[in-house]
């Protein structure tokens, strides 16, 4: 530690780092909660009804109802969704309640009418049974377009489309002409939205869009306790087409994503994007990627399903916050990480993650050169087995056809001015056979890094441990060239099983202070880690992840204050972590992972 405190007093005028939560929109803080607590499914909290007395509410009954009736009771309700087509049926104070049990095959187009902001229109649903559905019965089952102040509640969206089918959805809601308000998605379903699984064509269960006009955007946009299962390609897509719309605006205002479960999503399970402010928290995502569950023999892979995709991302977005979740198991061809933050992305904040057996690694960041992406911290997060693409790309060979595997576990792409990554826990217990499209390793660069901007990318504080043997540097550059000393700075870390150390000169500002053990060497943590097969099975991991007590990483981790004198940030102000991953407060003696109480 001797030359990391005279290099850390070096440079002192660099500035005091105020590590931590983004100055971002917080609209919904979790409690500290239980180790168990934390992996319970989403779906489980309690959100209280809105009280619709004084509303005017129209029953709608799929098996008992009829149109002649008034639809004003549970005992006279109408039969079908036509009649909400009525001339000015839908305005504020209405509250339209389906039957359980009801299933509607109807294709609900550009509903009219908006409610208020103290009244806002609820469409929810009565009775006992399960939830009410509504199956789209051409490309979509609701469509809503510059409407404001709706809520939607117990409602299972799905498709009547058996097959795969170009650009099926479940919901489209587009803000076009106007700021759209106040649009709510709790305990709702979506399942079984057939689209195809390739970009330009694939579907999504919930697509939001801005796309047409600029000044048309959103404001308070909430999807909480929400189920996506089977849907294809996309779960929740919040999109821009960047060819009509100005994304570094940012306009998209309050969004949510929250407690929401996402299994068997193909293509990407969460995206957000012109956003400012974004929450996305306490999500688990697994069994997703292209390949999905129970994936076909990899040489019989259709070429339509090597897109690119990731479990949870966000690009063109400033001030995201990405916490609590949990991301499991996406296996995709190209990218497949547990979480992306991508083109021109600016303080994003991913902490108290886990992530596990993602084929693409743990985390993505991958800017373009044409646009600015700085101030990305990654703190207190686990990951375990992630980056092990063990099968074959189609046209990929033995001899190296696509010599990138991809998958470590954090890839650099150019363009990064900034970024942080410390405390966290990387570990490693998967080490398929040895061939081409194998990769081992903790962190890939970019080797145009530095080049068309500066970039300082700081990792410090971090535990990686890995008994994997084969194909596992330490770090690689995407094409073999070296960085330049000065792009990325390894200070700290406890690194163990790599074949080869951090790059630059040894106990110098980039290169100080890291401690590395052998494969052979004893485990830092208090039991053996092993290897886990579900989501599940992580309360025990984190029990076998705490430090051991005669560890080297107990008592050896850098101070917050040491920290913040290392790392400058520019414009962002970033406060100091409180809690480390298990939840609880930060202790007086600092380690090095994501341990710390």
């Amino acid at each position: 530690m001797k030359n990391l405190k005279q290099n850390i007093k070096w440079i002192g005028y660099l500035g005091i780092l105020i590590l931590t939560v983004c100055q971002c929109q917080q609209d919904g803080t979790s409690e500290y909660i239980d180790d168990e607590e934390y992996l319970q499914e989403p779906g489980v909290e309690v959100i209280t009804r809105r009280d619709i007395s004084g509303y005017t509410v129209y029953y709608i009954d799929s098996q008992n109802g009829n149109d002649a009736h008034d639809g004003l009771s549970q005992a006279t309700p109408w039969r079908t969704l036509d009649k909400l087509y009525g001339n000015g049926l839908l305005r504020e104070g209405v509250a339209i309640l389906l039957k359980r049990g009801s299933v509607f095959n109807a294709a609900l187009w550009g509903l009219p009418g908006s409610g208020s902001e103290s009244r806002p229109i609820v469409f929810s649903d009565y009775g006992e049974g399960e939830l009410p559905k509504i199956a789209g019965s051409q490309h979509l089952a609701l469509q809503l377009i510059d409407n404001s102040y709706w809520e939607f509640s117990n409602i299972h969206f799905t498709s009547q489309v058996q097959e795969e089918h170009p650009k099926i959805m479940g919901v489209t809601v587009r803000a076009v002409n106007s700021v759209v308000r106040h649009i709510h998605f709790t305990h709702c379903t979506f399942s079984n939205i057939k689209g195809y699984k390739d970009w330009s064509l694939g579907g999504t269960a919930l697509l939001i869009s801005n796309a047409e006009k600029n000044g048309a955007f959103f404001d308070d946009f909430r999807v909480e306790n929400c189920t996506f299962r089977d849907c294809a390609r996309n779960g929740f897509n919040m999109f821009l087409d960047v060819t009509t719309y100005d994304v570094s605006q940012k306009l998209n205002k309050r969004v949510v994503v929250k407690n929401n479960l996402f299994e068997g999503i193909p293509g990407d399970a969460i995206l957000v994007s012109g956003t400012d402010g974004a929450l996305i928290e306490g999500n688990i995502v697994r069994f997703g990627g292209e390949l999905g569950v129970g994936y076909a023999t990899p040489g019989q892979l259709d070429v339509k399903r090597q897109n690119y995709a990731a479990a949870i991302w966000v690009m063109h977005a400033k001030n995201s916050i990405i916490r609590y979740n949990i991301s499991q198991d996406s296996h995709t061809m190209r990218d497949g990480g547990g979480f992306d933050v991508d083109s021109d992305c600016e303080n994003t904040l991913v902490e108290y993650n886990l992530s596990y057996n993602n084929s693409g690694g743990f985390l993505l960041i991958c800017p373009t050169d044409n646009t600015p992406h700085k101030n990305t911290i990654v703190r207190y997060n686990v990951s375990i087995d992630d980056g092990q693409r063990n099968f074959q790309r189609q046209g990929q060979t033995e001899s190296g056809l696509d010599p990138t595997p991809d998958a470590s576990l954090i890839q650099f792409v150019k363009g990064i001015e900034s970024c942080y990554i410390y405390n966290n826990i990387f570990v490693k217990t998967h080490f398929p056979a040895t061939t081409a499209w194998n990769d081992n390793t903790a962190f890939a660069f970019s080797s145009s890094l530095g080049v068309s901007r500066p970039a300082k990318i700081y990792i410090a504080n971090n535990l990686l441990y890995t008994t994997a043997t084969e194909k596992n540097p330490f770090w690689r550059t995407t094409t073999g060239l070296p960085l330049a000393e000065g792009v990325v700075c390894f200070i700290n870390n406890y690194i163990q099983g790599y074949s080869n150390q951090a790059f630059g000169t040894e106990n110098s500002y980039y290169n100080n202070a890291n401690i590395y053990r052998n494969a052979s060497d004893p485990h830092p943590f208090i039991a053996p880690v092993g290897s886990w097969s579900a989501a599940m099975e992580f309360i025990a991991a984190r029990t076998k992840l705490k430090p051991a007590p005669d560890s080297p990483v107990r008592g050896a981790g850098l101070t917050m204050q040491m920290l913040a004198n290392t790392f400058p940030l520019e414009a962002a102000v970033f406060q100091a972590s409180t809690t480390d991953f298990w939840r609880r407060d930060i202790g007086s003696t600092h380690h090095i992972g994501a341990y710390n109480h």
